[in-house]
């Protein structure tokens, strides 16, 4: 299921020179090492829609992102 949202959303997996500056600029960690973030691509890049997905997601900085 969550990889059929990923998947709709456009999601595709960042580079580990991306995951580290998310992760530095404050990204909750995520649980698991190495971290994964994944971007999402919500409606209207909503932040409410992106926080209520049925996954481990956060909003930063107006964007966001898959965590696991």
């Amino acid at each position: 299921m969550l990889k059929n949202i990923l998947n709709l959303k456009g999601a595709q997996q960042l580079s580990k020179e991306e995951q580290s500056s998310i992760n530095g600029g404050g990204i909750r960690p995520c649980g698991s090492d190495p971290f994964l973030y994944i971007p999402i691509d919500p409606p209207n890049n909503n932040q409410e829609y992106c926080e209520n997905l049925p996954a481990n997601t956060v909003w930063v900085s107006g964007k966001c992102y898959y965590c696991s």
